[in-house]
């Protein structure tokens, strides 16, 4: 078969199936926020990227013969990468077989050839509405799915649990060998001095114990399998969470959130331990209750008051314990919150000489988690305490009551050994649980604190049908524009009408707070309006899947955002399509090209955490570098000259001067910077929210002279500071 080089084809496949039943795929919203790698669509990846466009991927392994009874369009994987898909002919039985192209056009090839490459593995595709695809990640995407987000996917893996229950079954019935082994010994070997059924005892009891510890390691590395791959589904599922929440709904403290997404680990620890195992032997303590019903008779119904009266103890303790574990986990949280903040900002705190005022903070925090804490590890402590006396009670009372049964004649000695062994088998578990108690609560807190981070808002519903565009126009049209955010008391933006017209420079002037950066937040769709409208070339923002927007338009926050990594990482964020050559000249355009050539690595250099192994200004300059490097029709710069030495400062207006000069780019930026107005082509100066001056740069600052061609009289300068 003819290798299909350069193109998605699990993607065209979809697409090509969609066109069969009227539905349009966009490669830019489907793929967005999923992890595809360079070379496409993984198979791992296909059902999640099928589940947006409105299908029900199956992923089957089976020959081929079977896949002959599918109705439904089935897409089957080939050798060396290649795909095929199958449909059923109109009107008749017959199959046929279509494959994508190197030009992305498909063409149909004989069942000879699918046969001969078919690897045994492929996709069922069922077309279903959006709202009853079954449950994935890409089901995140209904808020009534995210909030069962931890319950649907273990029911998804409950067919490992259900293989661990026959292990169980097999282990607890073992543990009956040693009771049965000792009452047998007692009661008919040692009086008959059978030593030969002594050793055939022995042998067989040593057989059952080593296929016992064969169950046992099977039955461990099953829970092991299914904790590993859920781990790694429900991971996937909370950070994709975070990737896509909306501006709005992100909490005002990320050090919160942060340290809500981490207890994710309590919450794996005791889904993947042997504390699931305690869980599943419990109910199997009923049936070494039975056999001691069998053995010892009444004796029975003490283990059953025991086990009745342990539930009821730990019962009542767990509102108390969950009351405290929430307290303390909120105490835990802040305290958690204030130590990052810490660390991030340590050298303000040093300039400021404020140590001692965040450490009395983080005292005050300790104090009050420690309370909370001596409070859940008391209950806990009590429920633990009180589960092993009445353990130890109730074998005292099976002891006593058994003697009495041997001396009436309806218990054997070797009965008694059994019962009494058979009772501490069968309240083991509850005795683990009892144990455990802060545990699950804290585990249960954790889960809370989960879901409430996956029912937080995300930025892109996929049942709603965005516009198939990804090559508009970036001109804007504000019409009586509002924008509010959560808990504010006046609006940032202000009834604002105002239009954006394409390829032009524009420079947003203001005091700080006016609005500048909400105006530029709302341009790139990180925000929405509260009222108004906002058009795209005429077009209401919201139609546009956000990736689309962001694909055409580039945005450069007002703090240089770097993360730990090489200089090419951060510049090029994954990005395989920029060539060396592109990202060199971009790096000479923003001055980072000394840099580079000085550093021994060159563009693996390591930027440190948050960029700190680079200066502020080249901080900047790398910000710049990662949108320039971009073919956007629109960037947005927030305060990009911001504190910047002159030189810096002329050397990133230059590499912008060139974007323009080459690419005709269109740029909206915020500034305090008289340089930056220079060059522009038009000025807005806002105040409150609002727009009260809009026009030529010269005319608008009160200067004369050609805007970009001369430099502004000191006039201009303080005419600047004034609305600054």
């Amino acid at each position: 078969m003819k290798p299909t080089a350069g193109i998605d084809v699990l993607l065209e496949c979809l697409k090509y199936v969609a066109l069969r039943y009227d539905r349009q795929i966009d490669s830019t919203t489907s793929l967005a926020n999923l992890p595809v790698p360079a070379e496409g669509i993984t198979p791992a990846l296909f059902p999640r990227v099928a589940a947006r466009a409105g299908f029900q991927a199956s992923i089957f392994s089976k020959d081929f013969t079977r896949i002959e009874q599918q109705q439904q369009p089935v897409i089957l994987l080939l050798r060396d990468n290649q795909v095929a898909i199958r449909f059923i002919r109109k009107g008749c039985s017959d199959a046929e077989y279509h494959q994508p192209c190197d030009d992305g056009s498909f063409r149909q090839i004989s069942e000879a050839e699918v046969r001969a490459g078919f690897i045994g593995h492929g996709f069922t595709l069922t077309c279903v509405t959006r709202d009853s695809v079954t449950h994935s990640s890409a089901d995140m995407e209904l808020t009534e799915h995210r909030k069962k987000w931890f319950w649907l996917t273990l029911w998804r893996f409950r067919a490992y649990y259900l293989q661990i229950l026959p292990a169980s079954l097999l282990v607890n019935l073992f543990a009956l060998t040693m009771p049965f082994f000792v009452m047998i010994v007692y009661d008919k070997v040692v009086p008959n001095n059978a030593v030969e059924t002594l050793w055939v005892l022995a042998l067989g009891a040593c057989l059952v114990f080593l296929f016992d510890l064969t169950i046992r390691i099977v039955r461990g590395s099953l829970l092991e399998q299914a904790g590993r791959e859920m781990d790694q589904e429900l991971a996937g599922l909370l950070f994709e969470q975070l990737m896509a929440l909306s501006y709005s709904a992100l909490p005002s403290s990320t050090g919160t959130l942060a340290n809500q997404v981490k207890s994710y680990d309590m919450l794996r620890e005791f889904f993947i331990s042997a504390t699931m195992l305690a869980l599943v032997d419990l109910p199997f303590s009923i049936l070494m209750i039975g056999v001691i019903f069998m053995i010892a008779g009444p004796i029975g119904w003490l283990l059953v008051l025991a086990m009745l009266t342990g539930v009821i103890l730990n019962a009542l303790l767990q509102w108390p314990l969950h009351r405290s574990v929430k307290q303390s986990s909120a105490s835990n949280l802040e305290r958690q919150c204030l130590t990052a903040e810490c660390i991030s900002h340590l050298e303000s705190i040093k300039a400021s000489n404020s140590e001692g005022y965040f450490q009395r903070r983080m005292e005050l925090l300790l104090t009050s988690a420690s309370n909370s804490g001596v409070q859940s590890h008391w209950y806990a402590l009590f429920g633990n305490s009180a589960t092993t006396t009445l353990i130890n009670l109730t074998s005292i009372a099976v002891i006593v009551t058994g003697v009495y049964h041997v001396n009436a004649g309806l218990l054997s000695m070797g009965g008694l050994i059994a019962t009494v062994m058979l009772t501490s088998r069968c309240l083991a578990p509850m005795a683990m649980i009892s144990g455990l108690m802060t545990r699950l609560q804290q585990t249960l807190q954790s889960l809370h604190s989960l879901n409430e981070v996956m029912a937080m808002g995300r930025e892109v519903d996929h049942r709603k049908g965005y516009l198939l565009n990804n090559y508009f126009t970036p001109q804007y049209q504000f019409n009586e524009v509002e924008l509010a955010y959560p808990g504010t008391s006046a609006p940032a933006i202000s009834s604002t009408t105002l239009t954006f017209p394409a390829n032009e420079c524009i420079v947003l002037l203001g005091k700080i707070g006016c609005g500048k950066s909400s105006l530029v937040k709302l341009m790139a769709g990180i925000v929405s309006p509260t009222k108004g409208t906002l058009l795209v070339d005429g077009i209401d923002i919201s139609q546009y899947h956000p990736s689309a927007l962001r694909s055409r338009i580039g945005y450069v926050t007002q703090e240089p955002a770097l993360f730990l990594g090489t200089l090419r990482d951060n510049i090029t964020l994954g990005d395989t399509s920029i060539t060396d050559e592109t990202l060199m000249q971009t790096l000479t355009n923003v001055g980072l090209l000394d840099f580079v050539n000085a550093h021994s690595n060159g563009l693996n250099a390591e930027v440190g955490e948050q960029g700190r192994l680079l200066s502020g200004g080249q901080r900047r300059a790398v910000s710049l570098a990662r949108c320039l490097v971009q073919n956007y029709a629109l960037i947005l710069l927030d305060e990009p000259t911001a504190n910047l030495d002159p030189n810096t400062e002329s050397t990133l207006l230059k590499a912008l001067l060139e974007k323009r000069r080459k690419d005709n780019t269109s740029m909206v930026i915020t500034t305090h910077r008289p340089a930056v107005v220079e060059i522009a082509d038009r000025a807005i100066i806002m105040e409150k929210g609002k727009i009260i001056a809009d026009g030529d740069p010269s005319i608008v600052l009160g200067t004369s002279g050609k805007p970009g061609k001369k430099k502004l009289r000191a006039k201009t300068t303080k005419t600047t500071a004034a609305t600054a």
